[in-house]
């Protein structure tokens, strides 16, 4: 019987030993002054996008001719903006907003703070250039403003 009990002794030292959790080798750190490497994702969302677009840096004043009107768009850094038309003979208006880009920063949207006043739309065609666009989204013709 003693030699029963030694055999089960055994076998249930061996199988509480094969219970045993392995423990991991341990993993290997990245060195400090290895590169990042960034994936772009092709199916991304534009919200999964990041932004490159320097708004401060593309902030300035832009003027031209919209239309019959004489044009100046004044971008703050801080988001603001004032967009002064006059119109020869016919006196001039100005509008107070504030502005953003949108369509993955391609356009630019001067959202007044007057909400009786519609949304006035922009094409960035460069650094130094923005292109008015009507309300279909299609440029003005004439439209162009120059950073000054």
């Amino acid at each position: 019987m003693k030699s029963t009990s030694t055999a089960l002794a055994c076998l249930v030292l061996i199988t509480l030993a094969g219970c045993q959790p392995e423990v991991a080798a341990p993993v290997a750190e990245r060195p400090v002054d290895a590169p990042v490497v960034q994936v772009a994702v092709a199916n991304a969302e534009p919200s999964d996008r990041v932004s490159t677009f320097d708004q401060r840096g593309f902030a300035g004043t832009f003027s031209g001719t919209v239309g019959d009107a004489d044009t100046t768009l004044a971008l703050a850094p801080d988001g603001t903006a004032v967009l002064t038309e006059s119109r020869a003979g016919a006196g001039g208006a100005t509008i107070s907003g504030t502005w953003t880009t949108e369509a993955q920063d391609q356009h630019l949207r001067l959202d007044p703070d007057s909400k009786g006043e519609p949304d006035r739309l922009f094409a960035i065609a460069a650094n130094d250039r923005i292109s008015a666009l009507g309300s279909d989204g299609g440029p003005v013709p004439g439209g162009d403003l120059a950073r000054q």
